[in-house]
This record gives structure tokens, C-alpha cells and sequence, in this order.
């Protein structure tokens, strides 16, 4: 680490050597080179070696970031120069590569502090690598379920995309909706609406529960991803149709608010014309 430290600068080392945290201090000298003065146990072990050999890598010349993933490392050069983030705060959501060659997504906090007339850099981490992997997860299994539902054939009648968290319904589409269907902002209430077009009441009595904002959570937190249900249906031009209801659940990655992909298709040609011979 170079020539000895003046006695007051090795306490300010030492003090923050006792924090715990998982961190490095790094000292900023007035020529521009950054120095690691300390890497703790924590930070080592994210990255799979030891603070001894680390401390080596980082002060080598031109190696101070070598760790970080190499899409990440014009955000890290930024805080550096700068002192803040482009959006201004003090933390970063970066990747590190570690010696095993794994990927560890980090919440990466900068203090930059003066001291005795000296720069330093204290980086706090937080491995939030679990967390980013079941978002990734979440977001896949939101654009499939998207993508399958904006999939329309010749026989689906309508489609719904309702915020289960917020009750909300966000999108109506379809060739033969009702046209109460888009006049309701309130999921539930355009659910109410829509069940007097279904004959059966015991059937009605069913989708009200199956498909209430209740019942969809409960069962997207029992680990459920969809529901179905077929009815009878009598359509705005008075023909009748059986119908099959279908809603499909998941997390938006974006707001983390539970929402219901709902589609409702013509189903079973035949029973529809036996049940339309007996009304």
C-alpha cells in the first residue's frame, strides 16, 4: 500500500475496517489513481476469493473496475468521475463477475468522503442476485402469458387484461365483447355486468366467484397461474353459444401488481346446436 499513513488517516481505516459491512474503502489520490486501502471478508467471499489477492487485482494499474461486468462499467466510470449517478443519487444497480465466473447482480452504494485533506470512496454491497433472478422469471412468464393472450383465432369472442392489485380494468378487445365491457373501469363491477349475459344461474353464480378479485389472488398465491370455466351464453345479437372463460395470472415486472389475462372463446360447436334446438 505504499509508504506509511499519518497516524489519524490509519484510525479513519481502521474505524471503518470495524463496520462489518460489505465494502470497500478505496483511496482517490490527487494524481487520479484509485488504491484500495481495504476489502472486507463479505466482499471477498461475494467474490469467490480472498481480500489479499483482490487487493492485488484492484491496484494494479488500469484494474480498479475489472470486476464489474463490462456493460455496467461506463455507469461505475460516471460515479467515479463525478461523484453522483446520472439520475443523481449515490447507488448503482451493477453486475460483478467473481473468480468462479459467476454473475452477481449488487446494489452498489458510494460515500465519497474527505478526510485530513484526503478522498475516499467507501462501496457498500448488497448481492441482490436471488432477487434479480425471480424478476427475470417474472418477466418471462409475464410476455408469455402476454404474448398468448394478444394471440386471436376465429374463435375468441373478447379479451380482458385487468390489474388484480388495483382492481382495474386496463384493456378490452375482441370481435364480440359486450359493449358494457369497455363502459367499466372497475374490474369487478364490469365482472357483475357481464355475468347477466350468462343463462345458467348457477353457472353465473360460479364465474362471479371463480373470477372475482378475491378468488384470482388467492389462488396466484397458492402458486395457481390460471382458471377456467365453460357457460352458456346469450350474445348482444341474441344467439346463444357456449363459451369457454380462461384467465391466466401473473406478476407485472414493472409494478409488481398481480394481473389477470382474461379470453373468452366460442367452444363445442355441437352442444352449442343441441342447446340452441331446446331454448
Amino acid at each position: 500500500m505504499g509508504k506509511p499513513l499519518p497516524e489519524g488517516q490509519q484510525k479513519f481505516i481502521d474505524t471503518i475496517k470495524q463496520l462489518g459491512n460489505n465494502a470497500i474503502l478505496i483511496h482517490s489520490h490527487k494524481n487520479g489513481n484509485n488504491e484500495a486501502v481495504f476489502i472486507s471478508q463479505d466482499y471477498a467471499a461475494m467474490m469467490e476469493d480472498t481480500p489479499e489477492n483482490l487487493m492485488k487485482l484492484f491496484n494494479k494499474p488500469g484494474n480498479a473496475i475489472s470486476t464489474t461486468y463490462h456493460e455496467d462499467k461506463s455507469l461505475v466510470d460516471y460515479m467515479l468521475e463525478h461523484h453522483e449517478a446520472p439520475d443523481k443519487s449515490h447507488s448503482l444497480q451493477i453486475r460483478k463477475v467473481t473468480f468462479g465466473n459467476n454473475i452477481k447482480w449488487c446494489n452498489a452504494h458510494y460515500a465519497f468522503i474527505k478526510f485530513e485533506n484526503e478522498d475516499y470512496i467507501y462501496i457498500t454491497y448488497s448481492d441482490i442476485t436471488l432477487f434479480k433472478n425471480y424478476e427475470e422469471k417474472m418477466r418471462a412468464s409475464y410476455d408469455s402469458i402476454g404474448q398468448n393472450f394478444y394471440h386471436q383465432d376465429k374463435f375468441t369472442l373478447g379479451m380482458f387484461r385487468a390489474d388484480l392489485t388495483l382492481d382495474v380494468l386496463e384493456e378490452v378487445r375482441g370481435r364480440d365483447t359486450f359493449s358494457t365491457d369497455s363502459s367499466q373501469n372497475v374490474y369487478s363491477e364490469m365482472l357483475k355486468v357481464r355475468a347477466k349475459h350468462y343463462i345458467n344461474f348457477a353457472e353465473r353464480k360460479k364465474f362471479l366467484d371463480m373470477f372475482s378479485v378475491d378468488s384470482l389472488l388467492d389462488a396466484y398465491i397458492k402458486g395457481k397461474i390460471g382458471t377456467r370455466q365453460v357457460l352458456l351464453s346469450r350474445r348482444e345479437n341474441g344467439s346463444i353459444c357456449y363459451v369457454e372463460v380462461s384467465a391466466m395470472i401473473t406478476r407485472s415486472p414493472l409494478s409488481g401488481h398481480v394481473i389477470a389475462f382474461i379470453t373468452e372463446r366460442e367452444c363445442n360447436n355441437s352442444k352449442v346446436y343441441q342447446t340452441c334446438a331446446s331454448v
